[in-house]
């Protein structure tokens, strides 16, 4: 009896402010000292996959006929299009972590300009899509975001094709949904 009132005390007396505050403390520390590893981790696409939702969009990216994987095909990781800070990586976790999200994930919407940071020379753009009668990069719609067609993780949609029949639709890959919407 002697010997379990004295474990009883033991246990009681190792719970003291000075150990709850020695293993905060410790807890913090492990915290902060995983930070940069999981910045680091998460540099890498696999990483990705570490929230389920995610597989869909790395399968794409990894290995499908849409403008993501020809992205990938060309270096380009997660990060160069998606520069979510370190911060907003960790509140999509406790999204994820909490099921506050909504699926399919909602489509990054980007200006021209987003696009421009890596393809550099619209003019050239422009002048390899000149084909007779009709450009796609020279709408009567005025200046459009490049995503209003091209998409990533999904078919892109031809604005074009809504209207319009081009001869030159007909040599586009399968990248390419042109079904009217």
């Amino acid at each position: 009896m002697k010997e379990d009132n004295q474990k009883k005390k033991s246990f009681k007396n190792y719970f003291t402010k000075k150990n709850i505050i020695i293993t905060i403390g410790i807890l913090i520390l492990i915290g902060f000292a995983s930070v940069p590893i999981l910045a680091k981790a998460s540099e890498y696409p696999k990483f990705c996959l570490s929230c389920h939702i995610m597989k869909p969009y790395y399968d794409s990216w990894e290995s499908s006929k849409l403008l993501d994987h020809r992205h990938e095909a060309n270096g380009n990781t997660c990060h160069d299009c998606h520069q979510t800070s370190f911060a907003g990586q960790m509140k999509e976790g406790i999204n994820f972590i909490s099921g506050n999200y909504t699926l399919p994930l909602p489509k990054m919407e980007v200006d021209r300009d987003y696009c421009m940071s890596c393809h550099t020379d619209f003019e050239s753009i422009k002048k390899a899509t000149a084909f007779e009668g009709s450009n796609p990069h020279d709408s009567h719609n005025g200046e459009l975001s490049c995503n209003t067609c091209h998409n990533m993780h999904e078919p892109s949609q031809l604005l074009c094709a809504e209207c319009h029949t081009f001869y030159w639709m007909k040599d586009l890959d399968e990248s390419w949904n042109l079904n009217k919407k």
